[in-house]
């Protein structure tokens, strides 16, 4: 029997959320997964995972980091982004990898938000995927917020799918949760990233919002 491989790539591999995602994913056989992470965090990732580091600003390197990968997928967050600066450039670095994914001819961009960029409307609001974010001030919900757009503009203007999906923090054992509260468990987590990559989108930007409690 002839198994297709996919080849993966999944960003800030430092990350709980993409560290977690990783070690999930690199059980299934149909996977061939490549990780990296900015070269700052050399020191401090788990090294259990074969990370390759970029800083992603080369467009020679991210190339090569990139070659032959069928889905890349991106975080909008990252420890990296302390200050405007850091933003700046984490937001230049989104811009260069998604270039390179559209050079290489990358099937699918799965690119991670989060649902905080909707924090500023009443907690007893019901929020869809209709609806315009509301992002604080807050650095990394910025971050979320300006890389939506850059994400949305290549879904326009080149010929790649790309899956848009927001969560909320993950599910802390033994923190009280309020009826209102959302959350994702790392369960509902590796399930909705695994329909994302394994699932044909006939549109080509797709926003999904996931979480496991409904109120």
């Amino acid at each position: 029997m002839i198994v297709n491989i996919m080849n993966i790539l999944i960003t800030t591999a430092s990350e709980i959320s993409s560290e977690k995602l990783i070690l999930f994913l690199i059980k299934n056989k149909k996977y061939n997964i490549k990780c990296t992470e900015l070269s700052i965090f050399k020191e401090s990732y788990n090294k259990d995972l074969d990370v390759v580091f970029n800083n992603l600003q080369d467009s020679k390197n991210i190339n090569l980091l990139i070659d032959k990968s069928d889905t890349l997928i991106h975080f909008a967050k990252s420890k990296f982004i302390t200050d405007n600066n850091s933003l700046n450039i984490y937001l230049r670095n989104t811009y260069n990898l998604l270039f390179s994914a559209i050079q290489k001819k990358v099937k699918k961009i799965i690119f991670i938000s989060d649902l905080d960029i909707f924090n500023q409307y009443p907690d007893n609001y019901i929020i869809n995927e209709n609806w315009q974010p509301k992002p604080s001030t807050k650095i990394l919900d910025l971050s979320s917020y300006l890389s939506e757009f850059i994400v949305k503009e290549y879904a326009r203007l080149f010929p790649v799918k790309v899956i848009n999906l927001r969560i909320p923090k993950f599910f802390e054992s033994g923190k009280q949760y309020k009826k209102e509260d959302i959350y994702i468990s790392f369960d509902d987590y590796y399930k909705i990233i695994s329909h994302s990559i394994e699932q044909n989108i006939y549109r080509d930007f797709e926003i999904i919002h996931a979480h496991s409690n409904v109120s």
